[in-house]
């Protein structure tokens, strides 16, 4: 089964002279971008192992441009790609992550929490496809669900795939696997507030899951409001979320574009899938509203996020969140982009940071850090 090939993008290759740089002991990340928990040379060993995985950090693409992996795999890449696979939901007989016979479906669109799931669920309900929502309940042709980001079931998440009645009530328990997985994000400084839910979030299941799966938890600020401590979490959830499922998604699409493009989004979907495109006229689904997930949504009245409120409460996660929507291709105001993200190099040229993440090996939980490209001597 073959799942396409993918071009070295410019980006890795500055990632990996910055990482052979750093570990040459002539320049070293600043210690805030490290996790206080892993130690300089614990740091450096990841990186190393890294190397490959740099190589096909995902860039920032137009609309007709599709995410791809290089061809040409190195045993370091393999090794971790294939660790990223088994903890998701990805279908891969390379991997070992071919889930359980009868319970493997067609197409799973992930993302975070409050990224726009139960719209585009709706949406490609309403042109013919069997999808559930978080998985609950059947799914002939897979589902629109951010639990599934990771494999649930390693962190005992209640109430979804490992638990509920995919595809009917004898496929309960099996472990469910997709031949496609797309990635669906949505502008992080709406998707924040709106998951953060008026500070319900530091109280919830979710949260405890995604501190499963991930470094979410640490080093927060135990003493700020509920509502800041939430703010927090569900901006590392964003961080984290995202940057695992781009490792292994093969497309990405924006929330935003199904408002600007969404005959053409919806092409692509039943496209890439391997379905052919429904012949109903789109524009009869405009009145699906991206709006659709805020009936389970509060946010407090009048308070509106910006970048500068972000990096007040957790300047490391701010930068992370940046780099990422920027290549994500969000935009921001000059003004609005923080030093470490994009730099202007002596002779003009302009450099983006980067996010390197990978597996911590004491636990296996997700994490990321800032990478800075360097400009040329």
């Amino acid at each position: 089964m073959s799942w396409g090939s993918k071009p070295v993008t410019w980006f890795g290759l500055i990632a990996c002279l910055y990482i052979i740089h750093s570990l040459s002991g002539l320049s070293h990340p600043p210690a805030s971008h490290i996790v206080a928990s892993a130690s300089l040379a614990e740091k450096d060993e990841l990186r190393i192992s890294q190397v490959a995985n740099d190589m096909s950090l995902l860039e920032s693409r137009s609309k007709s441009d599709s995410v791809a992996v290089s061809e040409e795999k190195s045993p370091e890449y393999n090794t971790f790609h294939c660790e990223v696979i088994r903890r998701s939901h990805l279908y891969s007989k390379e991997c070992g992550n071919e889930g359980t016979e009868g319970s493997r479906r067609r197409l799973l669109i992930t993302g975070t929490g409050r990224s726009g799931t139960d719209f585009v669920h709706t949406l490609l309900t309403k042109l013919g496809l069997e999808l559930s929502h978080d998985v609950r309940g059947p799914a002939k042709d897979g589902g629109v669900s951010w639990p599934e980001a990771f494999n649930e079931a390693l962190c005992n998440h209640p109430h979804w795939n490992w638990k509920s009645k995919v595809g009917g009530g004898s496929n309960k328990g099996k472990f469910v696997t997709f031949k496609h997985v797309f990635h669906l994000v949505r502008h992080p400084l709406k998707q924040i507030l709106s998951r953060a839910n008026n500070g319900e979030w530091v109280t919830s299941e979710n949260r405890r899951v995604t501190a499963c799966n991930t470094v979410s938890d640490e080093g927060l600020n135990q003493t700020e409001t509920k509502l800041n401590r939430a703010i927090m979490l569900t901006m590392r959830h964003w961080v984290l979320y995202n940057s695992f499922i781009e490792e292994y998604a093969e497309w990405r699409f924006r929330l935003e574009q199904l408002n600007e493009e969404r005959d053409y989004i919806i092409e692509q979907i039943f496209t890439r899938a391997d379905w052919e495109t429904p012949h109903t006229n789109t524009t009869e689904n405009a009145k699906v509203s991206t709006h659709k997930n805020g009936g389970h949504t509060k946010k407090p009245k009048g308070l509106a996020l910006t970048w500068d409120m972000l990096f007040k409460l957790d300047p490391k996660y701010t930068e992370l969140c940046q780099a990422m929507a920027l290549k994500y291709g969000y935009e921001m105001d000059e003004e609005e982009i923080l030093p470490n993200v994009r730099q202007t190099c002596p002779d003009g040229s302009v450099l983006t940071s980067g996010v390197d993440c990978w597996f911590r090996k004491k636990d296996g939980k997700w994490e990321c850090m800032l990478s800075k490209p360097l400009c040329e001597p």
